[in-house]
């Protein structure tokens, strides 16, 4: 019997030192924390996700659905297209590309030799305009004194058929008692005729002289006509000449420019463009359906890719009066055919506020527009 306590108590020793031990405590906490990581994880990324979710809801109620924005925009600039009034050739070019340039400086001269000439001869027509006006006014001057003395031979003649006349009266009633011959009544009566005759002379001769003036004073009209047509032409290539010096309207940056000297130009062909300085916005195509919260001085976040990372503040300036489809060389007719509904863009013009000094703005640079519509 004593063999067997002594091994009921070393088991007993065994078991109590294995319960004691650290070690086994241990292992034992190991086989059960995957279990409760596992609900501890869970937890957890449910927590988060109802986190974000309210928060989503959050911005979404309270910032996002007020936010629109768009890719579809581009630098703009009041371009000033250079073109020349007249024909001619270039005679030499003072600027160049990208070159910046004041008002009123000097860009392109034209050869000026054909207007010259032109010129001359038109000074010339007008210097025999002016002498053929003076010879038909000196002309016209010596018709009205054949008028007035066309008009005097009527009064003459006129007084004389009077006096004939009565004088063949008398000798008819002489005649008619017997007191004078045939012969004295004929001669008096041949008088009568001449003095009549001399009176249709003295107007035809009245009549020839006003044709004359009328016909002169016709040709006057014309010649002074003629004389306002030539100061006029004067003037016009007065003008011509000047426009062979090209000088630029605004201030700005050239470019395009394409010309060579020796080339021939014509009036409204293109040379070159000014880009004026300061002047560049942004133009941002807004869907149809962005723009019914938007209002003139909304303030504008501009991202432009030409400098990634930077964020330039600005305010809307104005609205497009159509959609940019209206605009278009063939519009689109919707009345025909089938019909596929596309969402319309409005163009709204964006102007950049306190922009630095050493950014560029050249037309034509992609930007990305957002606009906060609460403010």
């Amino acid at each position: 019997m004593e063999p067997s306590n002594t091994q009921s108590n070393v088991s007993a020793v065994i078991v109590q030192q294995s319960s004691s031990d650290p070690k086994l405590d241990a292992n034992n906490a190991k086989q059960e924390t995957p279990q409760q990581q596992k609900k501890s994880k869970g937890s957890i990324l449910l927590s988060l996700a109802i986190v974000t979710l309210l928060a989503g809801l959050y911005y979404y109620f309270t910032s996002y659905q007020y936010i629109e924005s768009t890719n579809d925009a581009y630098v703009k600039a009041d371009l000033t297209w250079i073109s020349p009034k007249i024909e001619g050739n270039v005679l030499e070019i003072l600027v160049d590309n990208n070159e910046v340039v004041k008002q009123s400086q000097m860009l392109v001269k034209i050869e000026d030799d054909e207007i010259s000439v032109r010129k001359e001869i038109a000074e010339a027509n007008l210097r025999g305009s002016l002498a053929a006006l003076k010879m038909q006014e000196y002309e016209r001057v010596q018709i009205l004194s054949e008028l007035e003395r066309a008009k005097a031979h009527i009064r003459v003649a006129e007084a004389e058929y009077s006096r004939m006349k009565l004088e063949l009266e008398r000798y008819e009633v002489l005649l008619s008692h017997g007191v004078t011959s045939r012969q004295n009544f004929e001669l008096i009566s041949s008088q009568y005729s001449v003095a009549s005759a001399n009176v249709a002379a003295a107007v035809e001769e009245m009549r020839a002289a006003e044709a004359r003036l009328l016909r002169i004073s016709t040709a006057s009209n014309q010649t002074q006509a003629e004389i306002d047509a030539a100061e006029a032409n004067i003037k016009l290539l007065t003008i011509d000449k000047t426009s062979t010096s090209i000088v630029a309207p605004v201030a700005g940056v050239v470019g395009n420019l394409e010309l060579e000297t020796g080339s021939r130009v014509f009036p409204q062909s293109r040379l070159l463009a000014i880009v004026p300085q300061g002047s560049a916005y942004i133009e941002a195509n807004f869907k149809e359906t962005q723009i019914h919260r938007m209002s003139i001085g909304q303030q504008v976040k501009v991202k432009i890719d030409a400098y990634p990372g930077r964020v330039f503040d600005g305010h809307i300036e104005s609205f497009s009066p159509a959609a940019g489809i209206e605009f278009a060389i063939i519009p689109v007719d919707n009345a025909t055919g089938n019909f596929n509904k596309i969402v319309q863009r409005i163009p709204v013009k964006i102007r950049v506020d306190n922009i630095d000094a050493k950014v560029m703005l050249r037309p034509g640079l992609s930007a990305i527009v957002t606009v906060d519509t609460r403010q």
